[in-house]
């Protein structure tokens, strides 16, 4: 019986962080918290994976590169685990906008391009999308603005 109570506890405290997310800083980050909590108690791998690719959201969303970069170090190896390619993929993605907002643009190209890999296959077109946004918006900043503008328009199709 106490198990089911945790696993309903645990269904909404995901449902709650869904709610909070890019809406509620401070709760948002709460949540995140204490889904990772109550998934790592329950040895949810899959709950756990949301929560920390949350928690790298949140952080690389109020500018703390450094924790949103140990979160996403923490899911990769959980995801390599358990075979997660969608979150295996934003955690690729978010390092690589980490490195394009610490101007190592050539790498942060490289984790663009191994994230759009573990896409491949899936129907997650938002995510690929969201992908080649951020690689445009790397050519942008590099004044490669035709590549820029392919992968622009890459972009748009897939959305």
């Amino acid at each position: 019986m106490e198990q089911e109570q945790c696993s309903s506890k645990l269904e909404q405290r995901y449902i709650d962080l869904k709610n909070v997310q890019y809406t509620d800083i401070t709760l948002w980050r709460l949540t995140a918290l204490e889904l990772l909590s109550l998934a790592t108690l329950e040895k949810s791998p899959r709950k756990r994976a949301l929560a920390l690719q949350s928690l790298a959201e949140h952080s690389f969303y109020v500018s703390n590169l450094e924790d949103s970069l140990d979160y996403c170090l923490e899911l990769i190896n959980l995801c390599e685990i358990n075979g997660y390619k969608n979150s295996l993929a934003q955690a690729n993605n978010i390092i690589g906008a980490i490195l394009v907002k610490q101007n190592n643009e050539v790498k942060a190209l490289e984790y663009f391009l191994l994230a759009l890999e573990y896409l491949e296959g899936s129907h997650n077109y938002l995510l690929r999308s969201s992908i080649y946004v951020n690689i445009a918006d790397l050519h942008s900043i590099l004044k490669d603005y035709q590549e820029a503008i392919a992968c622009y328009e890459i972009a748009e199709k897939i959305y």
